[in-house]
């Protein structure tokens, strides 16, 4: 009876460290499940965000494609981007970076001795789907000038300490492309060129019109409430039109501007000579009445209109008066020469002006 018992306990024993190991060894297997999760979710983790990095400038990168093969000078253009963005203030540096990265990104290709554009303008692009305007054949090339003239005499009321324009953005496109019309809602990249003078937004839309555009200008601002900015661009048979806008400054939402701007007259061909005078026009965006008005978004936003002297119909307006807004700055295209189509070289010019799309796009998100 005594071994039995002996027997039947030592069974017991072996049963329990059976069932021990048993649980031991599920521990550990759960043990190894759990590191192995606990690894995948911190990959997970990484993954997201690093995703959420570069998912502001997700849909430049698209475009770009295979722009690892950057040439040299566009490496040279955003070191200098890079160091101009350090050395400045935050608003500052972003404008100064846009401005010489297209400065330095859109240098004119030069073929058979010509050049199109200047150190401001991109070479010009492919053909869009809009009809050949008829009488204007080949490329012709304009000088721009833009001239501002606020001074106190022609605007007293509420004249600012610091007047200033942002700088000239925009270029020649076809038909299908309309950058802004009274009436219209703002895009986005109108509304952050009006609000706050950047180009960037505008610019990638502009970019997203493909073949629509053919050539961009981007002028530098103008520090006071006078001045005068200079550049060439080029136009085509199907792509006669401009549009160029620039934010007046201070102001809430305010800017001047052409659109849709035919160059080609279809019964004497290219015109010799445009002058367009530029009125105050409001985004729709802000609700400010005064230059210095105080940061206040427009609900529900309100189409594009411009200023007078009765628009808006209220006393506080910058702008309200007896008398009708007289123009603040003029634009004035004068012909400089007309060649044939494909005489400058496109594609370096435009792989060149994406790097430096993207670049800035980059600086942003950094």
């Amino acid at each position: 009876t005594t071994d039995a018992a002996t027997t039947d306990a030592a069974t017991t024993d072996a049963a329990t460290t059976d069932a021990a190991t048993t649980d031991a060894a599920t521990t550990e297997g759960a043990t190894t499940d759990a590191a192995t999760l606990k690894a995948a979710t911190t990959k997970a983790t990484d993954t997201e965000a690093a995703s959420t990095k570069v998912v502001t400038i997700k849909a430049t990168t698209t475009k770009v494609g295979t722009m690892e093969a950057a040439t040299t000078n566009t490496a040279t253009t955003i070191a200098r981007a890079s160091e101009a963005a350090t050395t400045s203030s935050a608003t500052t540096n972003m404008n100064a970076a846009m401005t010489q990265m297209i400065t330095e990104a859109t240098r004119p290709q030069t073929t058979g001795g010509r050049t199109s554009g200047d150190d401001q303008t991109s070479s010009p692009r492919g053909h869009g789907s809009a009809a050949p305007s008829r009488g204007c054949t080949g490329q012709a090339t304009y000088q721009v000038t833009y001239e501002t003239i606020w001074t106190v005499e022609r605007f007293p009321k509420d004249f600012p300490p610091n007047p200033h324009f942002s700088g000239l953005i925009g270029g020649s496109h076809n038909s299908e492309y309309v950058m802004w019309e009274p009436g219209k809602m703002s895009t986005r990249g109108m509304e952050a060129m009006a609000e706050d003078g950047k180009q960037l937004v505008l610019l990638i839309e502009m970019e997203e019109q493909g073949d629509n555009m053919l050539q961009y200008l981007a002028v530098g601002g103008i520090g006071s409430g006078t001045g005068r900015r200079s550049r060439s661009l080029t136009v085509d048979s199907a792509h006669s039109l401009i549009s160029l806008v620039s934010m007046i400054a201070p102001s809430p939402d305010w800017f001047v501007g052409v659109r849709g701007l035919d160059m080609c007259d279809s019964s004497a061909g290219w015109k010799e000579f445009v002058a367009s005078d530029l009125f105050p026009y409001d985004a729709g965006t802000d609700n400010g009445l005064k230059f210095n008005s105080p940061n206040s978004d427009t609900q529900p936003r309100e189409g594009i209109h411009r200023l007078t002297n009765t628009m808006p119909d209220n006393t506080e307006s910058s702008f309200y008066g007896p008398t009708a807004v007289p123009h603040i700055a003029t634009l004035r295209f004068n012909l400089t020469s007309v060649g044939d189509s494909g005489v400058v070289h496109k594609a370096a010019a435009t792989l060149t002006y994406l790097t430096a799309v993207l670049v800035a796009a980059t600086i942003i998100a950094l």
